[in-house]
């Protein structure tokens, strides 16, 4: 009967019921009265009777929202020209709660119009939006938000309908399962209503990698940079190319990628141990400032001693690396940690290289400063005992 009245209206011309609503409704978001523009939807149907007007109001609560309790109440404001959402949002200001609950006003409409596949994307999206915001902390559990929100979008896409919320989600969904070549089609999808999402791009050249599709990887990638706004995110674009171009046998474009990662957010330690792995293989000059930088990362932590162990040992460097070790002790020669991480690694080198009589007096140096520095019961003195105890016995 409803869908008889709909055609009706249709056919004679005369406005749908609601549509003036949603109409005025909208030009109110467009000035940022959002608290009115919820108002003027809950006015016209405060049965929530209509599917285009509950749906709308579910768009405003979700876009616009100040605070929100788990997304199943919200504050909403009208906006000042001079105000902004982020940052009223930062700011949580204490604003009356709509209670508003998105997914039972859906359910039961679905329950009259099971065959609306709007109120399917709906559902799928606010599922997306709890998980994303919420998981953990939301009257659902973790594992049926996911459900939910992949068998309303699945359903809605199998005949059809989609938008930019549900290829995202069934894409994520894809990617959580441990299926990243099946999320390419639907993050593909994704790209065609949301061209600029950084994060969807920088999963394609994922997926593509595993693919061993280098060149697709590169291009998606690109786009992942060029769109990120977060130094890390962007470097980490970059980093993503420069292992495409490293697999493509293209030594010298993989290191410029690395280097303009290292531009883009100085210091990040895996760009650094990537040049370093590079620069061995073709700029050996370059080598030696990006070692120094990269040792300056934790001078006094055991990843970075082991990573340039690594490096060295496959070039067959490790007297360099004594060299290098010996010239640090004179920059830290009042940093005790320092200095007995130093002689410990010096000594680890002399051993390799077969050298007793240096690599005994930089283990004295090393248990002599690690004395002064942790408690006689340290599991770095049981280490050494271990790993030095044929030399000392000689």
């Amino acid at each position: 009967m409803k869908a008889g009245l709909l055609s009706i209206f249709m056919l004679l011309g005369l406005a749908v019921p609601g549509q003036a609503s949603l109409k005025k409704a909208q030009s109110l978001i467009e000035a940022q009265k959002y608290q009115t523009a919820f108002a003027v939807l809950e006015a016209a149907d405060p049965a929530h009777q209509s599917a285009p007007i509950l749906i709308k109001q579910c768009e405003i609560l979700l876009d616009y929202y100040i605070v929100s309790d788990k997304h199943l109440q919200f504050s909403l404001k009208d906006l000042e020209p001079e105000e902004h959402l982020e940052e009223l949002r930062a700011k949580a200001p204490d604003l009356p709660l709509i209670k508003f609950r998105i997914d039972s006003l859906l359910y039961f409409r679905l329950e009259e119009e099971p065959d609306n596949l709007e109120l399917h994307l709906a559902l799928g999206r606010y599922f997306l939006e709890v998980y994303q915001k919420f998981k953990g902390e939301s009257f659902y559990p973790e594992q049926m938000l996911l459900t939910r929100m992949e068998m309303h979008c699945a359903l809605a896409y199998k005949r059809g309908a989609k938008d930019r919320y549900s290829t995202y989600a069934l894409g994520m969904k894809k990617l959580l399962d441990k299926e990243p070549l099946a999320a390419i089609p639907f993050f593909e999808d994704h790209i065609s209503f949301n061209p600029r999402n950084a994060e969807v791009y920088f999963n394609l050249a994922l997926a593509y990698q595993i693919q061993n599709r280098r060149l697709k990887s590169i291009e998606s990638a690109l786009n992942a940079m060029e769109f990120y706004e977060d130094p890390a995110l962007k470097a980490e674009a970059a980093r993503m190319i420069a292992v495409s171009y490293a697999h493509l046998n293209d030594t010298i474009r993989s290191l410029e990628f690395l280097e303009l990662a290292d531009q883009i957010e100085p210091g990040n330690y895996f760009t650094l141990k990537y040049i370093l792995q590079t620069q061995a293989l073709i700029d050996t000059v370059a080598f030696a400032d990006t070692r120094k930088r990269f040792f300056q990362l934790g001078p006094s932590k055991n990843k970075i001693y082991q990573d340039l162990y690594r490096m060295h040992l496959n070039h067959g460097w490790e007297a360099n690396l004594v060299q290098f070790y010996e010239s640090e002790l004179l920059n830290f020669a009042t940093d005790t940690l320092v200095r007995a991480q130093l002689n410990l690694h010096r000594a680890i080198l002399y051993k390799d290289l077969k050298n007793q009589e240096a690599c005994n007096a930089a283990v004295a140096e090393a248990v002599s400063d690690f004395k002064l520095v942790y408690p006689p019961n340290h599991d770095i003195f049981r280490f050494i005992g271990s790993y030095f105890r044929d030399e000392r016995t000689k």
